[in-house]
């Protein structure tokens, strides 16, 4: 018995490991619900070992509706959480297009942190005193906030700690880039709060979640156009195409 019991912790730890590594990994130990349905299409790898990649400070993933790249983003959060210190806490912001998506990510990210039996028994208790719809803390002294506006954001600070990951999630959709004045709305506050801090904050990373408009003719005359021809900010950039493919380093 103690022979098979030597097994299994040595299973456990080396299932924790490569978790720890690969975010598909951890998907499928942690997240099985959404990682083990069907089998991993191959551009979630991809756009995984972007998001793991601590070097790759600005990530622009363009993908079309349904396509995975939210699940994927909130999984490497619950990643990048569970196996912090409390010596290295980490600070991220979520911004949503709306209250109701923004709400809905982080109930996800909450849920797993709180009840997921497979993270409670590896990593204990996650669930800190802060505990609400926009802004949470662990055990471990993370913090996730989550707002509906880019401006919300804007001078987010924790014991003097400035966001380590900001992610933009469908900041830009159908319903706020119907008119000039509204697209450079949108520019200008992912410029003014985002943007223009990130060559002086160099442990902020940046993930930029967009889904394909529906014409090129739309696309660049919006924020995800000028990502498309200029990759300003950009470290990489991950465009899968519904008709096409491109990958552009």
């Amino acid at each position: 018995m103690a022979n098979i019991n030597s097994q299994n912790v040595n299973k456990a730890e080396e299932a924790l490991r490569l978790a720890n590594k690969d975010l598909i990994s951890f998907g499928k130990l942690f997240l099985p619900d959404d990682f083990m349905r069907s089998e991993t299409p191959f551009f979630h790898y991809e756009v995984a070992d972007a998001i793991d990649d601590k070097n790759i400070k600005q990530t622009a993933i363009i993908i079309p509706r349904g396509h995975g790249k939210t699940v994927l983003t909130k999984a490497s959060i619950i990643k990048d959480f569970v196996f912090a210190t409390k010596e290295n806490f980490l600070f991220y912001a979520w911004v949503s297009a709306t209250q109701k998506l923004s709400v809905g990510n982080m109930d996800y990210i909450k849920h797993h942190l709180e009840f997921n039996d497979s993270i409670k028994y590896y990593f204990g208790p996650m669930r800190g005193r802060k505990w609400t719809e926009e802004d949470i803390e662990l055990t471990n002294g993370c913090k996730l906030i989550s707002k509906s506006n880019v401006a919300g954001i804007r001078g987010g600070a924790k014991l003097h700690k400035r966001y380590d990951l900001i992610v933009l999630d469908d900041f830009e959709h159908e319903a706020n880039t119907i008119t000039k004045e509204a697209r450079d709305k949108n520019a200008n506050l992912v410029t003014g709060c985002v943007l223009m801090v990130l060559p002086f904050i160099m442990t902020l990373s940046l993930i930029i979640l967009l889904t394909i408009m529906q014409s090129l003719l739309k696309i660049k005359k919006n924020f995800l156009g000028k990502l498309l021809l200029t990759k300003h900010y950009l470290t990489k950039l991950l465009h899968y195409g519904i008709h096409f493919f491109r990958y552009l380093k």
